[in-house]
């Protein structure tokens, strides 16, 4: 339960961070 837990808040902090480096990508173009 545990383990599970962990991993979908790391998957939801990758997915944050992914849409905050696809903004900045998208600021510099």
């Amino acid at each position: 339960m545990i383990c599970s837990i962990s991993e979908a808040v790391f998957v939801c902090i990758l997915s944050i961070d992914l849409d905050k480096h696809i903004n900045s990508t998208l600021l510099i173009y």
